[in-house]
C-alpha cells in the first residue's frame, strides 16, 4: 500500500520535499496558507513587473541541489555571472558578498589571523549559550566582536541575545579579512581553507570544482527564464502536480490528532472558511517550530525566542540602460539606510517591459522605529544612496517608488532557543509519525540538506 505523506508548509522545504517523495512513488499532499506556492520566493506582480522579494538567484555549485532546481525548472533558466559587491566602512569592495575586514585596517587583520590560528591550534572547547559564543570560537574575539558591530544591521539584535542555531542563517561560514593572494595562500591548510574567504569572481566557480562538472556549467548562479522568482514557482507546481502531488493553497492546519496509525489533520479554508480532515501516514512540518508546538499543545511558548526583523522594501522601475552593473550590493554600515540593494531586472528573464527594469532597495528596521513609521519620508535619502553605491547614475530622475512593509521579513531566533528546542524535540519524539527539520536551515543547500537527512530517516 502506497504511503500518504502530508507535508504542512509550501515553501522551499515543502516544495524539495514534496518532489523527492513523489518522485519516490509516495502520495503527498502539499498545505500551504499562501495563494501560491513558494512562501517569500513567490514575487509580486505589480502592474507590468514581476517584484522578486529581496535578492534571491540559485546557485550552482551544489550539483544534486542544482539538478534539482533545473527539474522542478523543467530546465527553463539562464545562466547568471553575477556581480556583486559589499560596503564596509564607506568602502566599496568587488566580488564579495561578505564583509571586507580588511577595510577595518591591516592591525585588525593580522590579530584576527593571529587570533583564527590560536584557536585551531588549541582546539579548546568553551561553552556555547549564544550566538556571540559561536562565532568567537570559530573565529576568536576580535573577529567576533567586528562582525557583531557589522551585523547589527541585519540582525537588529546583539549576538550575545541571540541563539547560536542563527549562524548559518546570518553569517558567512568563512571570513574575509586577507589581501587574496595572502588568503588564497593560506587556504591551501585544510582547516584555514575552512576559515578564510577569499575573491570569487575571478573564477566563479573556485573550490567547487569537485562538486560540478565544470566543461558544462561555468556560471555560479541561474535564474528562471520567465517571471522571476514567481515563475519558479509556477513551474514547481506544475511539476508537483505531474508527479501526483495534491497542493491546498490557502490553507490552514488548525490540529494534528496523531495515532500510531498515522496523522488526522484538521485543515481550514483560508477565504471561505470552510473545514474537512485529511489522513495521512506521516506528517512533515515544513514550517516554523514553534507553531509545531502550539498545534500540539506544548506547554512551552517557543514564540517567545523569536526575534523578528522588520523590513521595508523600496522598488524603483527605471529603464534598463540606468541601472549598474550589479546584481546585488550588501550594506553594512550602520548609517546607511540599505541593507541590501538589487537588480532581477539583471538576471536575464522577463520581470520587466523591454528596455526597462528595476531596483530593489531591502531596509532593515523594526516595528515602532522612524523607518517603519516613516518609511515614506525615507525616499529621497535612500535614492541618494542607490546614487553613492553607483547602482544609479546621479543624473537619473527619481521614480516614484512602489513600497512593501512587513514585520517580519525574517525570523531569527533569541538566546536560549537551541535548549528550548532539545527539550521539544524530547517532548515530540510521542509523535514518531509528525517530523520536521531539526537544524533550522536557512540557505537552499541547507534546506536541501535537511530534507535529504528526513527522507533518509522515512526509508529507514
Amino acid at each position: 500500500m502506497t504511503r500518504h505523506i502530508s507535508i504542512i508548509g509550501g515553501g522551499f522545504h515543502g516544495i524539495c520535499c514534496a518532489y523527492l517523495l513523489a518522485k519516490k512513488g509516495y502520495k503527498v499532499s502539499l498545505i500551504d496558507t499562501g495563494k501560491t506556492i513558494g512562501g517569500v520566493m513567490a514575487s509580486l506582480e505589480h502592474g507590468d513587473y514581476i517584484y522578486d522579494l529581496g535578492c534571491h538567484l540559485f546557485d550552482n555549485s551544489y550539483k544534486k541541489l542544482s539538478d534539482l532546481l533545473k527539474e522542478l525548472l523543467s530546465d527553463k533558466f539562464v545562466p547568471h555571472k553575477t556581480v556583486y559587491a559589499s560596503i564596509v566602512n564607506g568602502i566599496k569592495s568587488e566580488n564579495t558578498e561578505a564583509p571586507n575586514l580588511t577595510n577595518l585596517g591591516p592591525a585588525r587583520s593580522a590579530t584576527i589571523l593571529y587570533e583564527l590560528i590560536e584557536r585551531i591550534l588549541s582546539k579548546a572547547d568553551a561553552p556555547i549559550t549564544s550566538l556571540a559564543d559561536l562565532v568567537e570560537a570559530n573565529f576568536g574575539s576580535s573577529a567576533a566582536k567586528a562582525l557583531n558591530e557589522i551585523y547589527h544591521k541585519k540582525t537588529r539584535g546583539s549576538f550575545d541575545a541571540l541563539s547560536s542555531t542563527i549562524f548559518n542563517t546570518i553569517l558567512p561560514s568563512r571570513l574575509y579579512f586577507l589581501e587574496d593572494d595572502m588568503a588564497r595562500f593560506l587556504k591551501k591548510h585544510p582547516e584555514l581553507d575552512e576559515k578564510i574567504a577569499v575573491e570569487s569572481m575571478k573564477s566563479p566557480l573556485d573550490f567547487y570544482g569537485d562538486r560540478v562538472d565544470l566543461s558544462k556549467n561555468d556560471y555560479r548562479q541561474f535564474y528562471p527564464a520567465a517571471r522571476g522568482m514567481r515563475g519558479f514557482c509556477e513551474q514547481a507546481e506544475k511539476k508537483l502536480e505531474e508527479f501526483g502531488v495534491k497542493i491546498y493553497k490557502s490553507t490552514f492546519c488548525q490540529e494534528i490528532k496523531h495515532s500510531d496509525k498515522g496523522c488526522h489533520l484538521s485543515l481550514r479554508d483560508k477565504g471561505n472558511q470552510k473545514t474537512w480532515q485529511l489522513d495521512s501516514d506521516m506528517t512533515f512540518w515544513a514550517g516554523d517550530v514553534s507553531k509545531l508546538a502550539q498545534i500540539l499543545d506544548y506547554s512551552d511558548d517557543l514564540t517567545a525566542y523569536n526575534h523578528p526583523v522588520a523590513f521595508a522594501v523600496f522598488y524603483f522601475n527605471l529603464p534598463e540602460d540606468q541601472i549598474g552593473k550589479h546584481s546585488y550590493i550588501h550594506n553594512f554600515d550602520k548609517d546607511d539606510l540599505i541593507s541590501r540593494a538589487s537588480a532581477p531586472s539583471k538576471y536575464g528573464a522577463a520581470v520587466a517591459p523591454d528596455g526597462m527594469g528595476y531596483i530593489c532597495a531591502e531596509l532593515t528596521t523594526h516595528v515602532g522605529s522612524d523607518v517603519w513609521e516613516n518609511t515614506e519620508q525615507k525616499t529621497a535619502a535612500v535614492w541618494q544612496e542607490l546614487i553613492d553605491m553607483e547602482y544609479v547614475k546621479s543624473t537619473t530622475k527619481m521614480p516614484e517608488p512602489f513600497i512593501l512593509k512587513t514585520p517580519a521579513g525574517y525570523m531569527l531566533k533569541k538566546k536560549g532557543y537551541k535548549k528550548a528546542l532539545n527539550k521539544f524535540k524530547l517532548f515530540a519524539k510521542e509523535y514518531p509519525n509528525i517530523t520536521f527539520p531539526e537544524n533550522g536551515a536557512f540557505s537552499r543547500a541547507g534546506i536541501f540538506s535537511d530534507v535529504e537527512n528526513i527522507i533518509n530517516a522515512l526509508e529507514n
